[in-house]
């Protein structure tokens, strides 16, 4: 469910949304926010009592096939994120 953050003085739409884990256009651009873009159309422009709609992370489900390398990026700040799988020896096939 989206929420609603009240800008304080020295908020910025970039601050909340990395520590909402979303990028800042994507805050920007959401739909609830019409009224603010409406009211500010600069999303580096925000006075204290205005109110920002901070959307849900949307999830993203890929089909990979298995057997091959695939790699994934984050659209945001980067991460490092490694996986390695290692086949039981005990198990019988």
């Amino acid at each position: 469910m989206p929420k609603q953050h009240i800008i304080r003085p020295g908020d910025s739409l970039a601050n909340i949304a990395y520590e909402n884990g979303l990028l800042a256009q994507t805050v920007w651009d959401s739909p609830d926010n019409q009224a603010l873009r409406d009211k500010r159309p600069d999303m580096n422009i925000l006075m204290p009592g205005d109110v920002l709609v901070i959307p849900d992370k949307r999830l993203r489900k890929s089909a990979i096939a298995t057997g091959q390398r695939h790699r994934f990026r984050l659209k945001d700040v980067p991460h490092m994120f490694r996986l390695q799988l290692f086949a039981d020896e005990s198990y019988v096939y």
